[in-house]
């Protein structure tokens, strides 16, 4: 059927009908669905996924999935967890399967939604494995992983010697004194001005347009 361009009736009334359809989807974590995001096809309808709780488990599509769900690595995908009596690999891996894919237009809604992994949203596809373990253990921690962590600790390291080298320097009096004082204060100005320029500069490269962390650039 040709699409309405004349308008008539129920023109309107259908203008919006594709937005309609992206909505939140609902999941139970008490009956062990969770959010998750794909790291690697595994073949045979399987996958690595990454999933809400920071572990990692080999999930298999469900029968159910539509063939226009099309699952890639770095999908974000909601699954269902197996009965621990069943959900072992013979190597030790949970497993599950997936329910269903999620829309990329959902995504800025989801990442402000309570109890969602904010690590979904960055490439952990292709993050090696020890920064991994320093984002995850910083965020169990109570750390905001979308914060510079790392960056913030050199930038402190650094304050702590320069205020060393400044306590070396011995305490002028007098006209001396002050020139000193105001030499200090506009060293430390300068220095403020150059670390938040090379703050902005990081993390305008190290992001995504679309939120996303860029890793080669951590």
């Amino acid at each position: 059927m040709p699409p309405n361009v004349k308008g008539g009736k129920g023109y309107r009334k259908g203008k919006h009908s594709g937005l309609q359809e992206l909505k939140i989807i609902e999941w139970d974590e008490e009956q062990g669905q969770m959010l998750g995001r794909t790291m690697k096809k595994l073949g045979d309808r399987r996958f690595r996924i990454f999933c809400n709780d920071n572990k990692e488990r080999i999930c298999k599509l469900a029968g159910s999935m539509r063939k226009s769900d099309w699952v890639d690595e770095g999908s974000i995908v909601l699954i269902g967890i197996r009965d621990l009596t069943t959900s072992t690999t013979s190597k030790g891996a949970e497993v599950g399967d997936i329910l269903s894919v999620i829309e990329m237009q959902l995504y800025g809604k989801l990442k402000k939604q309570e109890g969602v992994n904010p690590l979904l949203f960055t490439h952990v596809e292709t993050e090696e494995k020890s920064v991994m373990a320093r984002k995850i253990q910083a965020q169990e921690s109570g750390q905001n992983v979308d914060d510079d962590v790392f960056e913030r600790d050199g930038e402190a390291s650094h304050g702590e010697d320069e205020e060393y080298n400044n306590e070396e320097e011995p305490v002028l009096t007098g006209i001396e004194g002050e020139e000193q004082k105001k030499r200090k204060e506009k060293e430390r100005e300068e220095s403020r001005k150059l670390k938040d320029q090379e703050i902005s500069s990081k993390r305008s490269s190290k992001y995504r347009s679309n939120g996303d962390v860029d890793i080669d650039n951590l």
